[in-house]
């Protein structure tokens, strides 16, 4: 009797018992949409790119992402020539938290440090240009869908501020990868 209640015991402990955490390298790809978000930039859209290297921690529903994320974002070329051309480097940390197994719903946020460069009206912006260096930061969503093992592809939209004397502001909307290691 006593062997039926001990074997009992260890299988319910198996069987109720929370999954193991797993971690894993992720290695990302973005391609944005770029929306200025302040008059000095002008309406016309934008396109960025960015590559994110990051070690998922993998617990039963949920995933947590510390990242390192390098993007680049050309705002359009203004249609009037008394405006500045705008481009802009940043290097960023962050944290992504998601909920679920197949699709994922994301809040993401990183700080780090970004590099713009205005161009004068006609130039572009690596020639008659100036630039500026500062805090950037960014917060917002992503719905990822996690149907193949080694791949998770996206969509996520994102505020994003670059806080130089002139603040530089944005809405980004784009699509994105992630490969699993």
């Amino acid at each position: 009797m006593r062997s039926w209640y001990r074997a009992a015991l260890v299988a319910a402990a198996l069987v109720f018992s929370p999954a193991v955490a797993a971690a894993q390298l992720q290695l990302g790809a973005e391609l944005e949409a770029i929306f200025p978000g302040g008059d000095e930039l002008g309406n016309d859209t934008g396109v960025g790119y960015a590559g994110r290297l990051g070690y998922a921690i993998d617990g039963p529903m949920i995933e947590i992402v510390p990242e390192l994320r390098i993007g680049y974002v050309n705002f359009a070329e203004p249609a009037d020539k008394t405006r500045l051309d705008v481009g802009l480097w940043r290097y960023t940390a962050g944290l992504r938290l998601g909920v679920g197994e197949i699709l994922r719903p994301t809040v993401f946020a990183h700080i780090g440090y970004g590099d713009v460069v205005f161009g004068g009206p006609g130039g572009t912006i690596f020639e008659e240009g100036f630039g500026d260096s500062a805090f950037t930061w960014d917060a917002g969503l992503a719905f990822d869908l996690a149907i193949l093992p080694l791949i998770d592809v996206g969509v996520h939209g994102a505020y994003n501020r670059l806080e130089t004397s002139t603040a530089v502001d944005w809405w980004s909307a784009g699509v994105h990868a992630v490969l699993d290691f």
